[in-house]
């Protein structure tokens, strides 16, 4: 059976495996994971729509609840079905929705069919197999930290299955007489229960049976603990009739303390109380302020203590990350569990590494040890036994502390260290842990999901420390939402602006706020030095760095949105560039996340807007310039590259640089005029695609400005108003369209230069085309056509080719239109043109329409949909979607053709382009016929649905199933068709 592309984990976490290594942990909020867990629970189960608004947004609105629920919808399936997978994760419609089954699997479901599979199975062994499966399934309780109806009433249906399915297994091991199989299961089923008799019970009986007198007198005690202590219910007649028969139990105990689930049977359970062993723990710092959040956090570190590795585990992480917190509140809740002695030994303040051993020496003991050599006094002062020691801000005596991890590691066995530092110690078998920003909001996050956002929810417990009744509400929601998200979620900076809301609105602060670097100090008289800021924070691992990592961070603040390692290589031209960039990212200033199998790097903005401040004046005219040529050389490799063919990869390439290049541009039309118009004309198709318009516009007309005042050539002038003429199209400005194309023709026929001159009279033709000249646009296609043929430039000739077959047809020549757009399309299929497949067909299907098959139209138009969004392509979609709705009009369908019209509006509205004149004619008369087909009401409820979707669900409900055969209308019996619209014309 074939495997699903995505595997979706809900046992012990949640998170989405993908091929190609794609792994996704974070959603947008919580509504997102918990829809997707829900879709997927069941897979191939159908939903209604209703209620899955009823159960994410009870008591919302209804037009308000199927906002939301087309929301997340749409964003999951942005996670799930990008363009290289080309696989329908999520089938949706207006009424249902459901996961494909064979695209996306869980390990609950794997979980349950090994039981099913059990439950069938025809021999013991084979019984046996399809248990340790499901056991390996089953890695921890469903969706923990979810408490939504469904996922509790699920959670304990499935432990409870798990539980037997446990106890079943250790009763087979048993019977097959692999006694020491038979405890291991039967020891795991009683960790998921321990106040389960019969399991305590079981897995005695087994102790006894192995020999093992001892561990059954232990289990005996904690049984007594796990029912009489913690339920505080007296044991069954069974069970006490078993502890009879048992010896005393020992002192001291082998077994793990009393494991971290313990399921509620009379009362709920408590925590015990830690026994003596631990008193050391009451050395931990008392928390002055509740714990916020970082509950996954919490939860892994806890459980992978729980294990006898690692013994080293280091917290890293940026300035104010969080991580002296964190490692107080897991230190607390391991002196809670009882089973080890928690020590916690700060460093912040030792300033010679030489007296590390010593600080640490008086942290565990009220009479430490004196020199040289402190290392078996603080082993002595441990106590032997298993314990914890927290080493808190280790970053600058780093190799001191280094030396005596080891050398304690080396002493005690029963130890695990724990460390908070800036960068690991760089030991053997050392766990590193980065400590992240908190989540910040989604940009669409309703109420209830920023009252869960651990950003927001940290904000609104030290914001209530000086305003108790600060409360989180419409009027400020999104204020406090983009508050945090503009502190990027990091603790000390959000801890630093809480209290000033007892003076300012969360408004205000946001006004006067532009990173956390910004931000007052804190006035708390117990606060660190260096957590008194965020500037301070990060000075403090500023001047851990020797000079030349620190000028290296500073040139890495003139990038902006991240960079990649070529990035590095043309900023940085000595060979020590990568060895720098490597010790800060292990110092936790610089960031770096896999992307798509390249390693891309960050700073956060305090600390970009930090090292910026450290450029001297000699370096910045210098770094400028790299960046700059950088980029531009990306912009024209991109602007040839998506000509080639190769559209989709390079306009996710630029969309993902778009604050570099802005920046870029920017410093090179002071700067560089010639250089910022060769950069403009190559980004002019991508701005083109995405549609970013006005920004594409007002970047050319700024680098067209700056090169007519710096002289530039003429070449360069005609290619910098022929994208300024085709951006112009369209907006619908045709007059400033055919001004420019006009005069870039003018400047180029007298140069000589055929290739630059075909394409300035292709884009005439374009703006002519716009401006409803039509005999103007034919005679410069076929111009443009003859140009590229004598050049032997074969794409650029089917494109011509295109474009004119497009004029054609709006003249009424359909038969001759159709010839020219065919061997348009078999050129660019033949030469990979994504782009231009696409337009081909669409005016192919505004042909089939006008030739009177709707059918073989609707199918045209759904296939260049589907390659304009794979692309990356926005402008021209609302175009598409506009013909669809006659088309599917004409299949008689007027509603779903009204929501087509809606959702036209919705994409157009998004990406800020405009209709041209013979478009709005069409989109007019389409408009009315819809209206005439349809009852009074329905028409507007229609195209309101349609507008209130975001683009990838107008595409996704455009590329619906096919209208059926029963529902269609004669064509004949359909109102006259509207005069075909102007087709679309390629630049």
């Amino acid at each position: 059976m074939l495997q699903p592309m995505w595997q979706m984990q809900l046992l012990g976490d949640v998170r989405v495996y993908g091929p190609g290594g794609r792994v996704i942990t974070k959603f947008l909020t919580s509504k997102h994971a918990l829809l997707l867990a829900f879709l997927t629970y069941k897979p191939g189960a159908v939903h209604a729509r209703d209620v899955l608004v009823d159960m994410l947004w009870p008591g919302s609105r209804p037009a308000a609840g199927k906002s939301n629920l087309r929301a997340v919808l749409a964003s999951l399936r942005k996670q799930l079905e990008p363009a290289d997978l080309g696989v329908a994760v999520i089938d949706a419609d207006r009424l249902v929705a459901r996961v494909n089954p064979g695209a996306i699997g869980s390990d609950a479901a794997l979980f349950d069919a090994e039981l099913t599979a059990a439950s069938a199975a025809g021999s013991a062994p084979e019984r046996m197999a399809c248990l340790e499966r499901a056991a390996a399934a089953y890695q921890g309780d469903l969706m923990p930290w979810h408490y939504h109806d469904w996922v509790i009433r699920e959670r304990e249906l499935l432990a409870d299955k798990y539980v037997k399915a446990l106890a079943h297994l250790a009763d087979l091991k048993h019977k097959a007489g692999a006694i020491g199989d038979a405890i291991h299961w039967a020891k795991k089923a009683v960790e998921v229960d321990p106040s389960a008799e019969e399991l305590q019970c079981r897995l005695i009986r087994l102790y006894r049976q192995a020999g093992r007198n001892a561990d059954a007198a232990r289990q005996g005690a904690a049984m007594r603990h796990a029912v009489e202590h913690e339920l505080e219910i007296p044991l069954g007649k069974a069970a006490l009739e078993l502890l009879e028969e048992l010896p005393p139990a020992p002192g001291r105990r082998s077994e793990p303390a009393p494991p971290r689930r313990v399921r509620a049977r009379a009362k709920p359970a408590r925590q015990p109380e830690p026994p003596a062993a631990a008193s050391a723990a009451n050395r931990l710092p008392a928390p002055s302020t509740s714990f916020i959040a970082r509950d996954d956090e919490i939860a892994a570190l806890l459980a992978m203590l729980e294990g006898d590795l690692p013994r080293l585990v280091t917290l890293t992480g940026g300035p104010g990350a969080g991580k002296t917190r964190l490692a107080q509140e897991c230190g607390r809740r391991v002196a809670q569990q009882g089973a080890r002695s928690v020590w916690w030994a700060p460093l912040a303040g030792v300033a010679d590494p030489g007296s590390v051993a010593e600080s640490v020496a008086r942290a565990v003991s009220p009479h430490p040890p004196t020199g040289p050599d402190f290392v078996p006094g603080i082993a002595s002062a441990l106590g032997g036994g298993p314990s914890l020691l927290i080493l808190d801000n280790a970053e600058h005596v780093i190799d001191a502390c280094a030396d005596l991890v080891g050398a304690l590691l080396a002493q005690c066995p029963p130890l695990t260290c724990m460390v908070t530092s800036r960068q690991r110690l760089a030991l053997s078998g050392e766990q590193e842990i980065p400590v992240a920003p908190l989540e910040i909001p989604a940009w669409d996050a309703n109420l209830d999901d920023l009252a869960l956002c651990p950003s927001v929810r940290l904000f609104m417990d030290r914001a209530r420390l000086v305003r108790p009744d600060f409360a989180l509400a419409a009027g400020n929601a999104q204020d406090v939402a983009d508050l945090c998200a503009r502190l990027e979620g990091v603790p000390l900076a959000i801890e630093l602006a809480a209290p000033l809301v007892r003076s300012l609105s969360a408004r205000q602060i946001l006004s006067g706020v532009t990173t956390s670097l910004g931000l007052p100090e804190s006035g708390s008289r117990d606060v660190a030095p260096r957590h008194r800021s965020v500037r301070a924070a990060i000075q403090w691992s500023y001047d851990l760095l020797p000079p030349p990592p620190q000028r290296f961070l500073a040139a890495m603040s003139v990038f902006r949105g991240g960079w990649t390692g070529d990035a590095v290589g043309s900023l940085w031209t000595d060979a020590a560039a990568y060895p720098l960039l490597d010790s800060l990212v292990e110092r936790s200033l610089i960031t770096a996340h896999d992307v798509d199998g390249e390693m891309r790097y960050g700073l956060l903005e305090a600390v970009r807007d930090f090292a910026a401040g450290k450029v001297t004046d000699a370096d910045a005219p210098v770094l400028a310039r790299r960046h700059s040529n950088h980029f531009a050389s990306l912009a024209e490799q991109a602007g040839a590259g998506m000509k080639s063919g190769d559209q989709a990869h390079w306009v996710r390439r630029l969309d993902t640089e778009r604050d570099n290049l802005a920046a870029a541009l920017e410093w090179a039309t002071g700067a560089e005029p010639a250089a910022a118009l060769r950069m403009a004309a190559a980004l002019a198709q991508f701005w083109f695609v995405r549609g970013y318009l006005t920004v594409g516009r007002a970047c050319l007309r700024r680098a067209l400005a700056a090169s007519r005042a710096g002289g530039a050539d003429p070449e360069l002038r005609a290619r910098g108003l022929s994208a300024m003429a085709v951006l112009a199209s369209a907006q619908g400005d045709t007059g400033a369209a055919l001004a420019g194309a006009r005069e870039a023709v003018d400047l180029i026929r007298g140069l000589g230069d055929t290739e630059a001159l075909a394409a300035a009279v292709n884009n005439l033709a374009v703006a002519a085309t716009s401006a409803e000249e039509f005999q103007q646009a034919e005679a410069g296609f076929r111009e443009a056509l003859a140009l590229f043929r004598r050049l032997g430039a074969a794409g650029h000739a089917a494109t011509a080719l295109g474009n004119l077959g497009s004029i054609l047809l709006y003249q009424g020549r359909p038969q001759e239109a159709r010839a020219l757009l065919e061997e348009s399309l078999r050129c660019k299929e033949r030469l990979g043109q994504s782009r231009g497949v696409a337009v081909s067909l669409h005016n192919m299907a505004e042909a089939a329409r006008v030739c009177g098959d709707p059918v073989e139209a609707q199918e045209l138009l759904r296939t260049s949909l589907k390659v304009r969004w794979a692309v990356g392509e926005r402008v021209e979609i609302p175009a598409s979607l506009l013909l669809l709705a006659g088309v599917t009009l004409q299949l008689g369908a007027p509603e779903r053709a009204a929501t087509l019209l809606g959702a036209a509006d919705a994409v157009r509205h998004a990406v800020g382009a405009e209709m041209l004149p013979a478009d709005i004619s069409e989109d007019e008369k389409v408009r009315d016929l819809v209206r005439r087909a349809l009852p009074s009401g329905a028409y507007l409820r229609r195209t309101a649905d349609g507008r209130s979707m975001p683009p990838a669900e107008c595409v996704g409900y455009a590329l619906g199933s096919a209208i059926l055969p029963s529902r269609r209308r004669a064509i004949a019996a359909v109102p006259p068709q509207p005069a075909a619209p102007t087709p679309p014309a390629e630049a």
